[in-house]
C-alpha cells in the first residue's frame, strides 16, 4: 500500500477486516528498536491461526529504514521468521505493507522494467527489490486530495471523509453541520491529510447527543492569527500565505450561513426534508465552492 504519512492507512486495514470478519494486527516498523520487538505481533498472529481464524498482519512504514528489510524477506516466502533462540512458523496468512518514501513507487517501477540494473534511491537497500519480488498481491496507492499536475482532485471527498468523522465523534444522531465547515474543509490544504482532517474536528468542542452543529459550537482557533499560531493546528495546516491565508481561507467558508445535513440514509434526509427543493440547492452550493 501506498500513501503519504496520515492518509488513513491503519483505518482502511480495520475497515477491510471489519468487512471481512478477520482480525488485523497492526505494527509500525518505524519503531522497531531491535528485530525481537517483531515477536509480540506474530505471536499474536499464530495465536489467530491457532483459534482457524485467519491473521491480516499490517506493517506500517515497512520502508522507513532499509537496514530492516531482510528481516522480512523469509516472512513473506516462507510464513516463518528466525529471532534471536524462537522459530516463528506463522504458515499462510495475509500481510500488508505500507509504504509512504516518496522514491518507493520510482523504485517499483524500474523494477518492473525488466532491465538487469535496476536503481534504487542513493544509499537505499538493493533488498527492497528482493523483498517487491515476494510479493504476490496487488498494489494499493492511496492517491492525495490535490495534486494539479496530477490531475487529481479530491476535494470532495474530504468532504466525505470530514463528515464521517463528525458522525463519529458527535454520534449518529447528528443531523446538520455548518456547511462553513466543509467548506473550509474542502479548500483547505492538511498537511497530514485525513488525520489532520481528524485532529480539526477533534478540536470542537463536546456536544452530547448533539442533533445539529452550530458555527457558534465550533469555536475553533482560525478566527485571528495569534489564535492559530498557538494553537495545535498550526501543525495541520499549509497555505502559500502561511497563517494569514488559513485565517482568511476560514473568514471567506464563515460567509456561508447554512446547515447542511448529513444524514447516513437518503431515505432518511428524504422524510424530514424537501428533498426536491433543499438538497439540490446545498450541493450546487458545494460545487460552485470546490469548483472555485
Amino acid at each position: 500500500m501506498l500513501a503519504s504519512p496520515g492518509a488513513g492507512k491503519s483505518h482502511f486495514i480495520k475497515c477491510i477486516a471489519e468487512k471481512l470478519r478477520i482480525s488485523a494486527i497492526t505494527f509500525n516498523m518505524a519503531g522497531l528498536q531491535k528485530h525481537e520487538d517483531l515477536i509480540p505481533p506474530l505471536d499474536a498472529a499464530r495465536n489467530l491461526k491457532v483459534e482457524d481464524r485467519i491473521p491480516l498482519l499490517f506493517l506500517d512504514e515497512f520502508d522507513s529504514r532499509p537496514g530492516d528489510l531482510p528481516l522480512l524477506l523469509p516472512l513473506l516466502w516462507d510464513g516463518e521468521l528466525n529471532l534471536g533462540q524462537r522459530d516463528l512458523k506463522l504458515g499462510k496468512l495475509v500481510i500488508v505493507l505500507a509504504g509512504s518514501d516518496p522514491s518507493l513507487p520510482v523504485t517499483m517501477d524500474n523494477a518492473r522494467s525488466m532491465r538487469e540494473a535496476v536503481s534504487t534511491k542513493e544509499g537505499g537497500n538493493p533488498k527492497l527489490i528482493d523483498l517487491l519480488s515476494r510479493i504476490n498481491g496487488g498494489v494499493v496507492p492511496i492517491p492525495p486530495f490535490y495534486d494539479a499536475a496530477k490531475g487529481i482532485d479530491r476535494r470532495p471527498d474530504k468532504v466525505c471523509v470530514a463528515v464521517q468523522i463528525l458522525r463519529q465523534r458527535f454520534g449518529h444522531k447528528l443531523r446538520t453541520v455548518p456547511l462553513a465547515l466543509l467548506n473550509f474543509v474542502a479548500r483547505a490544504n492538511f498537511r497530514y491529510g485525513v488525520r489532520s482532517i481528524a485532529h480539526l474536528i477533534s478540536l470542537i468542542p463536546q456536544k452530547e447527543n448533539a442533533t445539529e452543529l452550530k458555527l457558534s459550537d465550533l469555536k475553533l482557533p482560525l478566527s485571528t492569527v495569534n489564535a492559530l499560531k498557538d494553537s495545535s493546528l498550526a501543525y495541520h495546516l499549509l497555505h502559500d500565505d502561511q497563517v494569514h491565508g488559513v485565517v482568511n481561507l476560514w473568514k471567506e467558508a464563515k460567509a456561508m450561513k447554512i446547515a447542511f445535513p448529513v444524514y447516513n440514509r437518503a431515505a432518511e434526509f428524504a422524510r424530514n426534508y424537501p428533498a426536491d427543493m433543499v438538497f439540490p440547492y446545498m450541493v450546487d452550493q458545494i460545487v460552485r465552492e470546490l469548483s472555485r
